[in-house]
C-alpha cells in the first residue's frame, strides 16, 4: 500500500491538493497485486513508516549536494544537519 500511496502522492505536487491516481495492471499476473494495493489504499491500510537514524550514506550525499551549490561554514552545515529529523 505504501508504494501505491507514494506514487499517487507524487502525482499531486501541490500543497493542499488532493492527489488522484489510477492503477493499471499491465500484465495479467499483476492484476491481483493491483487489486490488493488499490483496496488497501482505499481502506487506508498503510505500513508504519520507519525513518532510519544517522544514515551515513544519505548524510554524505546531502553534504556533497549542499556544498556543491553554496559555501557553508562548518557550524552552519552542522546546525543544518542536526536540524534534520534523522540526525537530531
Amino acid at each position: 500500500m505504501t508504494q501505491g500511496l507514494q506514487r499517487v502522492g507524487r502525482a499531486g505536487h501541490s500543497v493542499g491538493e488532493t492527489s488522484v491516481g489510477k492503477i493499471y495492471a499491465t500484465h495479467p499476473e499483476d492484476l491481483m497485486e493491483a487489486v490488493v494495493v488499490a483496496k488497501g489504499m482505499q481502506e487506508r491500510r498503510v505500513e508504519e513508516v520507519k525513518v532510519p537514524a544517522n544514515s551515513l550514506d544519505v548524510l554524505a550525499q546531502q553534504i556533497v549536494a549542499a556544498v556543491s551549490v553554496q559555501d557553508w561554514t562548518l557550524s552552519d552545515l552542522y546546525r543544518m544537519i542536526k536540524g534534520a529529523y534523522p540526525y537530531r
